[in-house]
C-alpha cells in the first residue's frame, strides 16, 4: 500500500519505524522535536499556503484501501468533495454540536472512522481516543460513565457485544446518538437498546468506501418488538440511490436488483486502477447532468413500499465481517502465494460459536501443511481482521460438475482439543461453563485456548461481559493475554466496585440562595406562577398507571430542583427551599386524560385546554414546579416544569432519566436513577460565595451596561402595559443555500462563530432602521445575551447531570463603528469591518458573562451601582442546531399572560435540518406599543439581508482573515493586525519573542550592514547520486514540518516585537553544476558567509 500510495510523509513512532521500507519518508509522533512543534501549533484551521497547494474540492482528501481480488489492495480517492458533502450533512443530521465529543472505537483504516473523526472537529467537541487493544471495553466504560456523547460510531457486531457488558449499568448511558454500520443490522440487536434506551437515537447508515461514509440512512424507530434486519433507508441530500437490473433498467419496488449510487458523494476512483475504475465507477444514464458517474456497490437491495431501501446480500465473493469489508480472493490470492500451497479456498463460516473466516489450503506434492506457519505467514501481510482463525488442510478443492470450486460442499472445520483437564477451583469451574457457553460447546478443559476453540476478539467480550454477571472481573485484553482457562482464573478477581456519591443528601435540601437568573425573573414584573417549559413525551407501550406514577416519583426524588418552594416571594424577592426526597408525590402531579372519539379539531382543543390547566396548577409557593398530562390513548405524557427549576439542558436529563425509570418500573424491579454531581443548592451557594470574587469585573459592565443604547430612543416598556398576552411574533426562514453557506463560509473566512456572525447582522439591520426612522448616526446597539451558565467555576463543581435553571443574561454594547452601511449591504469591505469589530465585542466578555449576573443580584453593593442601567431593550439568543423531529415534538413553554416583557424585540433563532436541507429559522417577539408589526418586519428583513451581503462578501478575494483575539499570546489592534496579514500573507499564529530572541533581534538591528553574525551555515558534502529535486523537496518538508522555520519578525509600528508564523515560505533555489575545485567551493562558501546571507538567501546545491 505505501508503494502504490507513495505518500509525501509517512506517520509514524519511534518504536514502529523499523516496519517501515527504509525508502519511506517518515515523522515519528513521539519524538521529541514533533511533540515540541505540535506543542506550538496554532489553533486555527491551515491556510492554502500552509497545506502547499490550495485546498480545491477535486483535491484528493483520502484514500482508504480496501480487498481487492487480485490479491493486492485498491485504494479508493475520495476527494474534498465528496467528503465535504458527507461531512456538512451529517453535521447538522447528527447534532455534531451537541454532547461531549466522539469516542473513535474503530480502525483509521476503516472509513466508518471517519464520521468519529471529522464529525467532532468541525464541530469543536473532543475525540476521545480508546485504547487499540480494548476498544469495545474501553467503549463500554466510556457509555456507563454517563457522558452525554456526540455520537457512538459503531458496527453491529460492536452493538451486539455492547449489549452483553452491560448488565445492571445500562440505566447509566447516556448517548444521544448510536450511528451503525459496516454489516447489515438486525432487529434482535436494536430491540434491546430501544428497550432499555427509548431516549437514544439509532440510525442504520450504509455507504461503501467508494462514496464517502454514508449515503443512506434509517432512523430506527421506537417500536422495540421490530425483528429481521433493519432497512438500510433513503438517500441522504445529494445521493441518487438506484436499483437496477442487468440492462441497467429500474426495478419495480420489492424485486431484487443490483444497488447503485450517484450523486455527489460518488468518488474518484481507484488510485492508479484506470480499468478497475472503469468497471465499477460507470456512465449515469439518470444523472442531472452530461458526464455524470454512478458507482456499481455489487450489492443487492430492493425497494420497500414505504421508499426505504433493504440490503439483500452481494453479488460476488466480496464478504462483510466485522463491519469490515473484505474480497476473499485477496486472501486465497495471499494464502496461495505460500511455498507449501498448491490451491486454496477462504469463506465465511456461521455453523460455529459465530461468524468466522476458514481457510481451506491443499499442499504442494510431498509437503505437509502447518496451519500455524501458515497463520504467521498470512498474518505478516494482511491486517487482523483478514487473517482466518482456521485453516483446513484438504487432499483437493471439492468442484461442481463444471469443475467450479464447489463452496457449498467445503467442510466445516474440525476442532482441535487439547487433551481435556477438569476444573479445580470454583474460577475454573465458571470460566469452562463460561467458554462452553459462549463458544457453543459441550464442555471446555482448563488448558484450551479460547481463539484455537473458535472465539475471536468479539466472543471475547461476550465472555468478559458474562463473567462480570457471574462476578469475575476481566478484561478482553485478558483473553487475548492468557487465553486458557487455567490463566485466566489465575488474574480474575471479584468484581466489587460500587460508585459512592459525591456529595452527601444533607447537601441537597435546606434553604438555596436565588441565582441572577432568578432574581431577574422575579423582579420583572407581574404574576409568575405560569412561567414555564414543556415538552410531550413518548409514553411506553404497555405502561400502566402504576408504573407511570414510580417512574416519574424516581424523577422527583433524584433532582432536588423539582422539589423546590418558593418562599417569602413579595416584591420582588423571596427565598428557595428543597424538600427532602419522598415529600413531593408523584401521584399528585400527574391528571390522567382519554380523548375518546374526538376528531383532530376537537383533540387539539382538548390538549390546548388541558395544558392550560397544568399550567395554572403551577405554583411555586405551594411547592408544586411539576405537572403532568397523560393522554392514555395517545401514548404520550405532557411534563410542564416551572422555567424556577428547569432550563434547556435540564431536559436532556429529564427525558432519559424517565424514559429508564419508567422501563424499571414496567419490569418490576427496583427504580434506581444515575447519581447526580453537583446538587443545585451548592452550586447556587458557589455563586452567591464567589461573589465578591467577581468585583475586578464591576467597572467593565459599568461601562459596557452604560453603553448599551436603546432600540427605541426615549421609549421604555411598561411592565403593566407590555405583557405576554400582548407581544407580536414573525417567523423568518432563511434559504437553504444561504443558510449553508453562513454556517460554512463566511464563518470560516472570519474565524467567527455562528453567534457572532449573526449578532453582526442584527446590529447593521438596527442601524441602518434607526437611521430610517429617527435620523441616528452612531452604529451601536444594546443587547441582551443568553448562555447556558453551566461554566467551570471551580474544581469539584459537576453539573451536566444537575437539573435546574443555570442561564446566564448579560448585556452587552454592539457597534459597527463608523462603517458605510450602504457600503456594507452592498457586500463591500465595511461589511467585514464590522463583522470583526463585532466579533472581537463578544469575545471581549469577561467569563462568558457569568459575573455580571453574580454583581447584579448577588453583591449588595455592585449590584446598586449596577442597578442604575436600563436593560437592553434587545434581546437575542441562538440556540444551535435542531432537527426538525425533535422541534416538532421538543422544547415548547410560556408564562402568565400578564407576566411583564423582558425586551421590546427579542430573537430566537436555530438552525434548522429540513427535507430541503439545512436552513436558519428565527422567531421574532415584540411589544406592540413600541414597535409596529411593519417596523419588526422590516428589522427581520434588514437582518436577512445582512446576511446575504455576507455571503456576497466572501465570495471576493482576499476578503475576511483574523482579529486581535484570534492570537491570545500577543497584544494587538485590529489595525496592526491587518497590517501583518497584508505584509505576511496566510497567518497561521503570532508568538511573542523569547528573551534569547529579543536580544538577537537587537544586535541584528543595531548593525544592519554588516554580516548576520548569528546565522549558522551548514555544508554539506553528499556522496554518491545526488537528486536535486528530491532535495528540494526535502527542504520544503522541513519548513513545512517545523513553524519556527517559517517565522517572520516584525517589529515596526508595533509595541513589541512578534514573531509571525506564515503559512509557506518559499525557499530561495540555486543549483550549479560541478565538479568544482576545493578553491571554487571555498569561493562560493565565502562568499556567501560575507553578504550573501543577508540578501540572497539561497541553498547552494553543487
Amino acid at each position: 500500500m505505501l508503494t502504490d500510495a507513495d505518500p509525501a510523509v509517512t506517520l509514524t513512532s519511534l518504536s514502529l519505524r523499523r516496519c517501515l521500507p527504509e525508502t519511506a519518508r517518515t515523522i515519528d509522533l513521539d519524538a521529541a522535536d514533533t511533540l515540541a512543534t505540535l506543542a506550538q501549533a496554532p489553533m486555527h484551521n491551515p491556510t492554502d499556503a500552509a497545506r502547499g497547494k490550495p485546498l480545491l474540492a477535486n483535491r484528493s482528501a483520502y484514500i482508504i484501501y480496501t480487498s481487492g481480488s487480485t490479491g493486492l489492495p485498491k485504494g479508493v480517492v475520495i476527494r474534498h468533495r465528496e467528503l465535504t458533502t458527507y461531512l456538512v450533512w451529517a453535521k447538522d443530521r447528527f447534532e455534531a454540536d451537541q454532547g461531549s465529543g466522539a469516542p473513535i472505537s474503530t480502525s483509521i483504516s476503516f472509513d466508518a472512522t471517519v464520521a468519529s473523526l471529522y464529525l467532532p472537529l468541525i464541530a469543536g467537541r473532543p475525540l476521545i481516543i480508546l485504547p487499540e487493544t480494548e476498544q469495545v471495553e474501553a467503549l463500554a466504560e466510556l457509555l456507563a460513565s454517563g457522558a452525554e456523547l456526540t455520537l457512538v460510531k459503531l458496527t453491529p457486531a460492536h452493538l451486539e457485544a455492547l449489549q452483553g457488558l452491560f448488565g445492571d449499568k445500562i440505566a447509566s448511558v447516556r448517548a444521544r446518538l448510536f450511528v451503525v454500520g459496516g454489516e447489515a443490522l438486525s432487529g434482535a440487536v436494536t430491540s434491546f437498546w430501544r428497550r432499555q434506551l427509548p431516549g437514544l437515537r439509532i440510525v442504520n447508515q450504509y455507504g461503501p468506501t467508494e462514496t464517502a461514509v454514508g449515503c443512506c440512512v434509517y432512523t430506527v424507530g421506537n417500536d422495540s418488538a421490530v425483528t429481521g434486519t433493519i432497512p438500510i433507508g433513503s438517500p441522504t441530500p445529494n445521493t441518487r440511490l438506484y436499483v437496477l437490473d442487468d440492462s441497467l433498467e429500474p426495478m419495480p419496488v420489492g424485486v431484487i436488483g443490483e444497488l447503485y449510487i450517484g450523486g455527489k458523494q460518488v468518488g474518484a476512483g481507484y488510485l492508479r486502477r484506470p480499468g478497475l475504475t472503469a468497471e465499477r465507477f460507470v456512465a449515469d444514464p439518470y444523472g442531472t447532468a452530461p458526464g455524470t458517474r454512478m458507482y456499481r456497490t455489487g450489492d443487492l437491495a430492493r425497494w420497500c413500499p414505504d421508499g426505504t431501501l433493504e440490503f439483500m446480500g452481494r453479488v460476488d465473493d466480496q464478504v462483510k465481517l466485522r463491519g469490515f469489508r473484505i474480497e476473499l480472493g485477496e486472501i486465497e490470492s495471499v494464502l496461495a502465494s505460500h511455498e507449501s500451497v498448491a490451491h486454496t479456498a477462504v469463506m465465511v463460516r456461521d455453523d460455529g460459536p459465530g461468524e468466522q473466516l476458514v481457510a481451506y489450503a491443499v499442499a504442494m506434492p510431498g509437503i505437509r501443511l502447518e496451519a500455524d506457519a501458515l497463520s504467521r505467514a498470512l498474518s505478516k501481510r494482511l491486517p487482523t481482521y483478514m487473517v482466518p482463525g482456521t485453516v483446513v488442510e484438504l487432499d483437493a478443492l471439492p468442484l461442481t460438475p463444471n469443475g467450479k470450486l464447489d463452496r457449498q460442499a467445503l467442510p466445516a472445520p474440525e476442532r482441535q482439543r487439547e487433551r481435556y483437564r477438569a476444573p479445580r477451583t470454583s474460577e475454573e469451574v465458571l470460566l469452562c461453563d463460561l467458554f462452553a457457553e459462549v463458544l457453543g460447546l459441550e464442555h471446555v478443559g482448563v488448558e484450551e485456548s479460547f481463539f484455537r476453540l473458535g472465539g475471536d476478539s468479539i466472543l471475547s467480550i461476550l465472555l468478559v461481559s458474562r463473567a462480570r454477571q457471574a462476578g469475575l472481573t476481566l478484561s478482553p485484553r485478558d483473553i487475548f493475554l492468557y487465553q486458557t482457562v487455567a490463566a485466566l482464573a489465575a488474574v480474575a478477581q471479584s468484581d466489587n466496585d460500587r460508585l459512592t456519591p459525591a456529595w452527601s443528601a444533607s447537601d441537597e435540601v435546606g434553604e438555596v440562595p436565588l441565582t441572577p437568573i432568578m432574581h431577574a425573573l422575579l423582579t420583572r414584573g407581574g404574576p409568575i406562577e405560569g412561567f414555564h417549559q414543556s415538552m410531550l413525551i413518548a409514553v411506553p407501550e404497555g405502561l400502566s398507571e402504576a408504573a407511570l406514577v414510580a417512574g416519574f416519583q424516581a424523577l422527583l426524588d433524584t433532582h432536588d430542583a423539582l422539589r423546590m418552594r418558593l418562599e417569602h416571594y413579595a416584591s420582588g424577592s423571596g427565598r428557595l427551599h428543597i424538600a427532602p426526597p419522598g415529600t413531593v408525590s408523584a401521584a399528585a402531579c400527574v391528571q390522567r386524560v382519554t380523548l375518546g372519539a374526538l376528531n383532530e379539531t376537537a383533540q387539539h382543543a382538548r390538549l390546548q385546554a388541558e395544558a392550560q390547566d397544568a399550567q395554572s396548577r403551577l405554583s411555586p409557593q405551594a411547592g408544586c414546579m411539576v405537572q403532568a398530562v397523560w393522554i392514555v390513548d395517545m401514548g404520550r405524557l405532557l411534563l410542564l416544569i416551572h422555567h424556577l427549576a428547569v432550563d434547556g439542558v435540564s431536559w436532556r436529563i429529564i427525558v432519559p432519566d424517565l424514559l429508564l425509570a419508567w422501563q424499571a418500573a414496567m419490569q418490576d424491579e427496583p427504580v434506581m436513577l444515575e447519581a447526580v454531581g453537583t446538587p443545585f443548592r451548592v452550586w447556587a451557594q458557589h455563586l452567591l460565595g464567589a461573589a465578591p470574587s467577581r468585583l475586578a469585573e464591576l467597572e467593565t459592565w459599568e461601562t459596557i451596561a452604560a453603553g448599551a443604547g436603546p432600540l427605541v430612543p426615549g421609549r421604555r416598556l411598561d411592565p403593566q402595559r407590555d405583557t405576554v398576552s400582548r407581544a407580536g411574533h414573525l417567523q423568518v426562514e432563511l434559504p437553504v443555500a444561504l443558510t449553508q453557506a453562513l454556517v460554512t463560509t463566511v464563518a470560516s473566512a472570519f474565524y467567527a462563530g455562528m453567534n457572532e456572525v449573526l449578532l453582526s447582522a442584527l446590529v447593521l439591520s438596527v442601524a441602518r432602521w434607526q437611521r430610517q426612522r429617527f435620523g441616528l448616526t452612531e452604529h451601536a446597539i444594546g443587547v441582551d445575551l443568553e448562555g447556558h451558565g453551566r461554566e467551570p467555576l471551580a474544581e469539584g463543581l459537576e453539573v451536566s447531570r444537575t437539573v435546574g435553571w443555570f442561564t446566564t443574561r448579560y448585556p452587552l454594547r454592539l457597534d459597527a463603528g463608523g462603517v458605510s452601511l450602504d457600503e456594507a449591504f452592498t457586500g463591500g469591505s465595511a461589511l467585514g469591518t464590522a463583522l470583526k469589530r463585532i466579533k472581537e465585542q463578544v469575545r471581549s466578555v469577561p467569563n462568558r458573562g457569568v459575573g455580571y449576573g453574580v454583581l447584579r443580584y448577588l453583591h449588595a453593593e455592585a449590584g446598586e451601582r449596577l442597578a442604575q442601567f436600563a436593560t437592553p431593550q434587545v434581546g437575542f439568543n441562538y440556540l444551535g442546531r435542531f432537527v426538525q423531529d425533535e422541534i416538532a415534538a421538543g422544547l415548547s413553554g410560556g408564562a402568565s399572560e400578564a407576566m411583564a416583557l423582558a425586551h421590546v424585540v427579542e430573537i430566537n433563532a436555530m438552525t434548522l435540518e429540513t427535507p430541503e436541507g439545512v436552513k436558519l429559522v428565527a422567531t421574532w417577539s415584540w411589544t406592540p406599543s413600541l414597535l409596529s408589526a411593519s417596523e419588526v418586519e422590516a428589522l427581520s428583513q434588514g437582518w436577512q439581508q445582512a446576511l446575504e451581503a455576507m455571503v456576497q462578501h466572501v465570495s471576493q478575494p482576499g476578503v475576511g482573515g483574523h482579529t486581535p483575539s484570534d492570537f491570545a499570546l500577543v497584544s494587538l489592534s485590529q489595525a496592526q493586525v491587518d497590517r501583518i496579514e497584508s505584509l505576511a500573507g496566510e497567518v497561521e499564529a503570532i508568538w511573542p519573542l523569547s528573551p534569547l530572541q529579543q536580544g538577537l533581534l537587537f544586535h541584528a538591528l543595531y548593525d544592519d550592514s554588516g554580516p548576520d553574525v548569528y546565522t549558522v551555515q551548514v555544508g554539506l558534502e553528499v556522496e554518491g547520486t545526488l537528486e536535486p529535486e528530491r532535495l528540494r523537496q526535502a527542504i520544503e518538508a522541513l519548513m513545512a514540518r517545523h513553524s519556527v522555520l517559517r517565522a517572520r519578525v516584525m517589529h515596526e509600528g508595533l509595541a513589541e516585537p512578534v514573531q509571525v508564523i506564515v503559512s509557506e515560505v518559499e525557499v530561495p533555489w540555486r543549483e550549479m553544476d560541478g565538479p568544482l575545485a576545493p578553491g571554487a567551493r571555498r569561493a562560493v562558501s565565502t562568499s556567501r558567509g560575507r553578504a550573501g546571507c543577508r540578501t540572497c538567501r539561497a541553498l547552494y546545491v553543487i
